[in-house]
């Protein structure tokens, strides 16, 4: 049988036991194949020799199935909607974890049940990341351009590069300050939040480098950047790109597909400051946080 790697690391030992001496380490999402188990451990070849790994940390998938969401068959048809929907809520706060539960709660909670967690846990962080969806039009997810992340990948490389980036974009170290112009002779946008600039923002960029520009955005409702798009399961950008905006049901499995044990951790506890961080990044957890929370205590129970 075949089964995935639920840890961040796992040691692979020479006899079933945790004093055994370590033949080696399998990481994160790895596919094994298990022989059988014994008194907690599971016995599998390793480099040609017998070894075993403790069963605890490995999770059985079914047989052709990927260690990614997005690759396991059972779940490219479970259905999106709830069958009982929750009811209209009075309070304004509550609007928008209902909605997403009532359009996305089965598969939400086939998800999270998979790793462990409440389905509410998922929906909160939807609310924070998405504002309730991930599609701004048929065919286009919403997108977040950055600046910096181009700068990076494509606009300090060369000195013509560097020249075209000063042209047409403004922000090259952080989130802040993101302004652009299609030529000198317009004036400075700034376009967050403003799903029909970061379409044009993205499009010319692409015409500059498509790969770097794909990689400069952050994707759907999870708003994962296109440049993590191996650690979600994509062998290219533009794969994940297409997936994206092809159905909502793919940014879904996007976002699970992104969760690290540690971010799988820490919503199991509720710690979502702890998730902000591993998730978004350093510098405005404790807002991302204590957002999350007040969604998740909006929705009752599921």
């Amino acid at each position: 049988m075949k089964a995935k790697v639920t840890s961040t690391t796992l040691n692979v030992r020479q006899a079933p036991n945790a004093n055994a001496p370590i033949l080696g380490k399998l990481l994160f999402r790895s596919i094994i194949d298990i022989e059988s188990f014994v008194d907690g451990w599971a016995k599998l070849k390793y480099r040609n020799n017998t070894a075993y790994v403790s069963a605890t940390y490995i999770k059985t998938i079914d047989e052709g199935d990927g260690a990614f969401f997005h690759q396991r068959q059972r779940f490219l048809t479970v259905p999106m909607e709830p069958v009982n929907k929750l009811p209209e809520p009075t309070d304004v706060f509550s609007k928008l974890p209902v909605k997403i539960w009532n359009s996305y709660g089965n598969l939400l909670k086939a998800l999270s049940n998979d790793l462990g967690i409440e389905p509410s846990c998922a929906v909160a962080v939807f609310c924070k990341e998405s504002g309730g969806t991930g599609i701004w039009q048929t065919g286009k997810s919403l997108i977040r351009f950055e600046n910096h992340v181009f700068y990076d990948r494509w606009g300090k490389l060369t000195p013509e590069n560097q020249a075209l980036f000063t042209k047409h974009f403004k922000g090259t170290e952080n989130w802040k300050g993101h302004a652009f112009r299609p030529n000198e002779q317009t004036e400075w946008i700034t376009f967050h939040g403003k799903q029909e600039l970061e379409w044009q923002v993205l499009e010319f960029a692409m015409k500059l480098n498509e790969e770097g520009a794909l990689k400069s955005i952050s994707m759907g409702a999870p708003q994962i950047m296109g440049a993590y798009h191996q650690a979600i399961g994509y062998n290219t950008v533009n794969d994940m790109f297409q997936k994206f905006n092809y159905e909502m049901r793919f940014q879904i499995f996007g976002f699970f597909d992104f969760l690290t044990p540690q971010m799988i951790e820490s919503l199991r506890t509720l710690d979502f400051v702890t998730f902000a961080r591993f998730y978004n990044g350093s510098g405005q957890e404790q807002i991302y946080g204590a957002d999350m929370l007040k969604f998740y205590k909006a929705l009752p129970k599921l």
